[in-house]
């Protein structure tokens, strides 16, 4: 991984096949991929290879973040491969995020690899956002 690439683990109390349709199923994705207490809206999912996708991300006070992106890889249940694009409120470069799921004794380890960030003040946020999000999958997904 380069400097500016972000690696995360979390373990999941839940089968695998029921933690990756958490991320291929619009109404499932919607209860969690977003950070704090941001809502989401999944406006364009398209999960399979060459698909498109466009995520609202809302915050209380009304202010939105979207991202987009194709999904590269849709290996089911084992692995999500997609582009991530910042759209606004301001547009980002392009970066490569992969979701792995691993089966462990306690139920699924989400292994979450972000890559080609721009710098290392985009990969912290990112970080920051990303660890929430994680968390409100292993609660939404029991």
């Amino acid at each position: 991984m380069s400097t500016y690439d972000l690696k995360l683990t979390k373990v999941v109390k839940a089968p695998r096949e029921k933690v990756f349709a958490a991320l291929v199923e619009k109404g499932q994705l919607e209860k969690w991929f977003a950070p704090g207490d941001m809502t989401t809206e999944a406006r364009v999912f398209e999960p399979k290879e060459g698909g498109a996708f466009e995520v609202a991300m809302k915050s209380a006070d009304g202010s939105e973040h979207v991202t987009g992106g194709v999904f590269k890889e849709v290996d089911a249940p084992n692995k999500i491969v997609m582009t991530w694009k910042w759209l606004s409120p301001e547009p980002g470069p392009e970066s490569l995020l992969t979701f792995e799921f691993n089966e462990v004794d306690e139920g699924t380890e989400v292994v979450l690899t972000h890559e080609n960030f721009a710098d290392e003040q985009s990969r912290d946020m990112h970080q920051e956002g990303w660890t929430s999000v994680l968390e409100k999958l292993a609660v939404a997904v029991v």
